[in-house]
């Protein structure tokens, strides 16, 4: 009787028990936080724990680099371009020194067997130098008087005598005095005759024909 009581008690503490393990208050559970997007635009953290640059803007150019190579590419454009205005002027400069000075070009090839040395040299420099004169004239970087223009055809004959006359100064005139010399180095100032000459030619200019029309109604030259 006493053995059935006690087994009687066990199982009524065991039942009781359970029942106070079934109806404890269970803590409510968290919802799950949400995953916060990844931001291209946020610092990187480094080994140290110290934010970096992000990846995307180590590359990015910055207002300041953009602004200098704009004003770089601004001035190479203008300096490209200035050059190729001069070279054009060199050039009609010297299309215009060979075909005015036509006439001299024959009597120089006559006279070139008696000075073989001397003319070559003093006939290229006078060509070269003489067409960057030109070039300098006609611009007014150096200032000798007005020039008329390329295409006036009433001062021909003029243009064709004078250039011609002082071509074959430059270069006969100045490969004889060399041979006289016994030096060829006096043939150096072909470059140096051509081009003062040309600097004279505005003043013989306005002396036969006046002043030079720069333009004419309708006709741009």
């Amino acid at each position: 009787m006493l053995t059935l009581s006690m087994i009687g008690r066990t199982r009524w503490r065991g039942d009781s028990a359970d029942r106070a393990v079934r109806t404890a208050p269970t803590a409510p559970s968290e919802p799950p936080r949400p995953r916060r997007p990844n931001r291209p635009d946020r610092a990187v953290r480094t080994a140290e724990g110290s934010p970096s640059t992000p990846a995307e803007r180590l590359w990015a150019p910055s207002v300041e680099w953009v602004s200098v190579m704009g004003s770089t590419g601004a001035v190479a454009g203008r300096l490209r371009d200035g050059v190729l205005q001069w070279l054009e002027r060199v050039f009609f400069g010297g299309a215009e020194l060979s075909l005015l000075s036509s006439p001299a070009f024959v009597a120089v090839l006559v006279l070139q067997g008696r000075y073989p040395d001397a003319v070559p040299i003093a006939g290229l420099l006078a060509i070269g130098f003489g067409s960057v004169a030109i070039a300098l004239f006609r611009a007014a970087v150096l200032d000798v008087g007005a020039w008329p223009r390329r295409g006036e055809l009433a001062t021909v004959p003029l243009r064709v005598g004078y250039f011609s006359a002082l071509f074959l100064l430059a270069t006969v005139g100045v490969a004889a005095a060399a041979t006289a010399a016994g030096s060829l180095w006096v043939a150096l100032l072909g470059g140096v005759v051509q081009p003062l000459g040309l600097a004279a030619f505005p003043r013989v200019y306005r002396a036969v024909h006046g002043e030079p029309l720069q333009r004419s109604p309708g006709v741009e030259l």
